[in-house]
């Protein structure tokens, strides 16, 4: 779609991790949205007018945090919860459902080389697309998703007070990484949920993709044709 000669484009860059059914799980440790120690939420965006050779960073960070508002305000993501690590249950017996049944811990390197798969994707998407379109404008959203088998036991950690686990489908994390294009940092937030909610996650970027159209042409309105 062309708006202004700005051509649109988003990429789900989406990275799955399975688990043993009734053996092996995944935990994570969340704090509220609210909580200072939460970074604010950014997906990876670019945005370059018609006339320039490289992107606009004021502008790429404007639509990427905006992007990420917007999803999180998605029916599907609305209450997740910002997690802060990840660890991996196996139960020493699996009739017992509970995590405070008999498990041991695993640590995160199964859940995290996933996560960090779907990030460094779209990172290096962002750098592809800063070199591609030249002499047209592009406005580009990398969105870094990861799919776990089956529903995750969060356990809250606000202010420092650990709460009962709680089965969840969704949620979000948001790190900081070293900056683009000069940048000091970048932060890249990416979205957690579960199989079952395969096909709400679909219906959320159906809406998201209008929600970011709307993002661009309302910058272009304010900045005006370039």
């Amino acid at each position: 779609m062309l708006e202004w000669n700005t051509r649109y484009r988003m990429r789900l860059l989406i990275s799955c991790r399975g688990f043993v059914p009734d053996v092996t799980g995944p935990l994570t440790y969340s704090l509220a949205p609210v909580s200072p120690l939460v970074l604010k939420p950014s997906f990876v965006a670019a945005y370059r007018s018609k006339h320039a050779n490289y992107p606009n960073p004021a502008h790429g960070a404007e639509l990427a945090e905006s992007a990420a508002e917007h999803a999180l305000k998605h029916k599907q993501f609305a209450g997740a919860r910002p997690l802060v690590a990840f660890d991996m249950i196996k139960r020493e017996d699996p009739t017992k459902k509970h995590p405070d049944d008999d498990f041991r811990l695993l640590g995160d390197n199964h859940i995290y080389g996933a996560l960090e798969s779907a990030v460094r994707a779209a990172l290096h998407w962002c750098d592809v697309d800063d070199q591609a379109g030249i002499g047209e404008g592009l406005a580009t959203f990398n969105i870094p998703i990861c799919i776990f088998a089956s529903p995750f036991w969060d356990v809250g950690i606000d202010s420092g007070q650990v709460a009962e686990p709680e089965l969840k489908t969704t949620a979000y994390q948001t790190n900081a990484f070293p900056g683009l294009r000069g940048d000091s940092h970048t932060n890249v937030t990416a979205l957690v949920t579960t199989r079952s909610e395969v096909q709400m996650l679909a219906d959320t970027v159906d809406s998201l993709y209008i929600d970011i159209r709307n993002d661009v042409q309302a910058l272009l309105s304010r900045i005006g044709p370039q």
